[in-house]
């Protein structure tokens, strides 16, 4: 009789495991952004012509989900964590939050294997939305003693717009930089560490760097 019970239970936690797989597809499906006419990840050039560089925005400002750009580049989805479609235990995003497109920090530079990250001041922006930005500079982070920069940019047509710097914001908005950094310091729940900020030419630097990466990326593909 234990044998028996022992069998419908295996069967029942492989069927209810393969349920659950399935609607974690579905919902997946579901929560997933595209744009039929472009790769985000491929498509898009950096710069503009105007020293602006152009960000598509994965997370708006005051989310709590966690949405990230898929492999191929071709869709933002809400991320996975122990197949529970993944939410942040903490307040909301304090800024807009995204990515340059063509770009990549590779594991062999001690990079996450992902497009350089960028915060985005200004209105709440959506999903898969591209933006024009002017770069202030950078927070250079470690998580879990990989590269894990942000770069600092505003969106040219909001009230932050009127920063050249990270000094100039420093003035616009008092504490803006201190809020940005506790949240990334606990958000996760585990450390992450804050090196420093950066200025323009460093950070400039950093994401040519990520661009060359990239180039270098695609060449090892073909």
């Amino acid at each position: 009789m234990k044998k028996i019970i022992y069998f419908f239970l295996i069967n029942f936690i492989f069927l209810f495991d393969y349920v659950n797989s399935e609607e974690i597809k579905e919902n997946k499906k579901l929560y997933s952004i595209k744009n039929s006419n472009i790769n985000f990840l491929h498509d898009v050039a950096i710069f503009n012509l105007d020293g602006s560089i152009n960000v598509i925005v994965e997370i708006p400002a005051g989310s709590i989900e966690k949405w990230k750009l898929n492999s191929e580049g071709d869709a933002i989805e809400l991320e996975l964590k122990n197949n529970i479609l993944r939410k942040i235990d903490y307040l909301g995003y304090p800024t807009n939050y995204g990515f340059i497109p063509k770009t990549l920090l590779p594991f062999e530079i001690n990079g996450d294997g992902d497009a350089v990250d960028v915060l985005i001041l200004g209105k709440q922006l959506i999903i898969g939305q591209i933006v024009r930005c002017n770069v202030l500079g950078m927070l250079e982070m470690n998580d879990q003693s990989l590269i894990d920069n942000k770069i600092i940019c505003v969106e040219k047509e909001s009230y932050f717009g009127k920063a050249n710097s990270i000094a100039d914001l420093k003035k616009l908005a008092p504490g803006i930089m201190e809020i940005i950094e506790i949240w990334f310091a606990n958000y996760k729940g585990e450390k992450i560490e804050i090196i420093r900020s950066s200025k323009k030419k460093k950070t400039f630097k950093f994401i040519k760097d990520a661009n060359k990466y990239y180039l270098e990326n695609l060449d090892k593909k073909k």
